[in-house]
């Protein structure tokens, strides 16, 4: 798979999440940004931001939805510790490793089929700085700014 350049990226994102393929970007040493763009899944409304990444001989993406009020189920998931306040959830489904948390109002997940470990530092450094850039987003654009996302249902 050959990489987009970061402006098409940007732009397949819109204002709202163009933001967050710098902090993917940065925050993901050893990996080359892919592909940044806006799906869903056939037969469901929910949107998904998905980042898709390449390196240490795999591939890892960063996956964000809006939570809708909704929480991750903390019985079924091992809490593996904190980053800067955010707590970070691990599961293992179909030969990959998967590492979430709730920033604001967005679910955010890193999924790989690296060790547990390796995903699970991968996500604490780059929680805290999607969080962040997910609230700032938030503040300052206004909700009309996510018409792009609203369309593609």
């Amino acid at each position: 798979m050959i990489a987009n350049p970061p402006d098409q990226i940007r732009e397949k994102l819109g204002a709202r999440y163009a933001p967050l393929l710098q902090v993917v970007q940065q925050r993901l040493p050893g990996f080359e940004l892919l592909e940044g763009h806006i799906c869903s899944i056939p037969g469901s409304d929910r949107k998904y931001v998905h980042f898709i990444t390449r390196g240490h001989g795999t591939i890892l993406s960063v996956i964000l939805t809006e939570r809708n009020g909704a929480s991750l189920p903390r019985d079924s998931l091992l809490l593996s510790g904190d980053s800067r306040g955010l707590g970070i959830y691990q599961d293992h489904l179909s030969g990959m490793e998967i590492a979430g948390f709730e920033s604001g109002q967005y679910f955010a997940f890193v999924v790989s089929d690296l060790n547990q470990k390796e995903l699970l530092q991968l996500a604490r450094g780059l929680a805290p700085a999607l969080n962040e850039t997910l609230h700032t987003t938030a503040r300052l654009l206004p909700p009309d700014a996510t018409t792009k996302w609203a369309k593609l249902g």
